[in-house]
């Protein structure tokens, strides 16, 4: 009747058996729910591993994510130390928050057209700006996410402070600059 039927649904009840019972019938039955079963194992387990893997990244990367629109939905605890920046004062804003007013728009454009068009992941290293106004350098991979249609979802950043190595190159090639200069005015 339609309350035992409602009340099956509520059950999240696959199938069903009547009488007299067929043993064939009854064997297809715990076949499909033994697949079933494995299956939920298989994705409890999944997902467990998925966790462990997003944790440990989270831990050592700065990370981003982005609606379709650059719009940040998510910053781990990495990118509020580096940047300054809490969480609930990015989420929501475009990412254009921190970047460093010296770099050239040019770099954006065919980012946004790598990732947006062509959907594949942009790399590079990027120039940007604390919320005390310091900067800061990072070594960045931004992926698209798509969805099975190949839709894109968002997109996720995953970047490495390099600050120190580009602050050292920079002493390095003023101090070579300030030797060739000396060695010029002593010629």
């Amino acid at each position: 009747d339609a309350e035992n039927l409602f009340e099956a649904i509520k059950l999240n009840v696959s199938s069903y058996l009547t009488k007299p019972l067929n043993f064939f019938s009854l064997s297809e039955v715990l076949s499909n729910l033994a697949k079933n079963i494995n299956l939920e194992n298989e994705n409890k387990e999944t997902l467990n591993t998925l966790k462990q893997y997003k944790d440990i990244v989270d831990e050592r990367s700065i990370i981003s994510k982005t609606d379709v629109n650059g719009i940040i939905t998510y910053i781990n605890e990495p990118f509020e130390n580096i940047s300054g920046y809490k969480q609930e004062e990015l989420l929501g804003k475009p990412h254009s928050i921190i970047t460093h007013p010296a770099i050239n728009k040019d770099i954006f454009k065919k980012m946004w057209k790598r990732i947006n068009f062509e959907k594949k992941s942009w790399q590079g290293r990027l120039r940007n700006i604390a919320k005390d106004g310091s900067e800061y350098f990072v070594d960045i991979i931004i992926k698209p996410i798509l969805d099975l249609d190949g839709n894109i979802i968002e997109y996720i950043s995953l970047s490495n402070d390099i600050t120190d190595l580009e602050n050292t190159k920079e002493y390095f090639k003023t101090q070579t600059q300030k030797n060739a200069f000396n060695l010029t005015e002593s010629i």
